[in-house]
């Protein structure tokens, strides 16, 4: 939260594809060298040890590229509300 400030409203749950093109141009560090505080706060530099070249977005109830997905790398999945 404290580095992603290209619009991503990481306070307010954030927006994955923006947190992982952050992720693509800066790379992340490691949990012992910055630590998660869970509150905005100024960005510090830090070594990246974690990098990615890229994602795809999974068209939603879209199974059989869910499971192309699943056996190849990492996921990521988002909720909204749809009450408020």
């Amino acid at each position: 939260m404290d580095c992603a400030n290209n619009g991503n409203s990481g306070c307010a749950g954030g927006e994955m594809d923006l947190a992982f093109q952050w992720v693509i141009d800066n790379g992340i560090p490691c949990e012992k060298e910055y630590p998660y505080v869970g509150m905005f706060s100024k960005c510090e530099k830090f070594d990246s040890i974690f990098k990615i070249s890229g994602y795809v977005d999974v068209p939603a109830n879209n199974t059989e590229q869910m499971m192309n997905a699943l056996n190849y790398q990492p996921i990521s999945a988002g909720m909204y509300d749809i009450f408020n």
